[in-house]
């Protein structure tokens, strides 16, 4: 076990409800599966996170039900099959994510940032047909 993981358990477990604490963690610190995959989820599930940056971090087949995204950089992120249930997405940035395997006619994309082939993808989910003139 790294103490990079154990610390930030260790955060969460101490914090007292609605209270606040602020990390930075070293590059390459969420990143792995297993007990790291567990500490991701209960992270992203658990606490109410600001100014998250989760770019290109590997998040596919995790359960993110009830997450707290809002405002979260999910730029070249990779959601793969991520559940994603009741999540709360609103200001996100989830340009150049994979969002492959997803529900994505029940994702909540308010206010949500998109590129181009993400957004066809959504409007095709949804039963739209989308072309494209340039």
């Amino acid at each position: 076990r790294e103490t990079a993981d154990l610390f930030l358990v260790l955060l969460m477990k101490l914090l007292k409800p609605g209270g606040r604490a602020g990390l930075v963690l070293p590059d390459g610190t969420l990143f792995g599966e297993g007990v790291k995959t567990r500490i991701k989820e209960a992270l992203l599930r658990d606490c109410n996170l600001h100014g998250l940056d989760l770019r290109k971090l590997r998040l596919c087949e995790s359960d993110l039900t009830y997450a707290n995204l809002e405002r979260a950089d999910l730029r070249e992120a990779d959601l793969e099959g991520a559940s994603l249930d009741r999540v709360r997405l609103r200001g996100a940035d989830l340009r150049g994510a994979n969002l492959q395997r997803l529900d994505l006619a029940s994702l909540p994309l308010k206010d949500v940032r998109l590129d181009l082939r993400q957004a066809a993808l959504i409007l095709t989910a949804l039963g739209a047909r989308v072309e494209f003139e340039f």
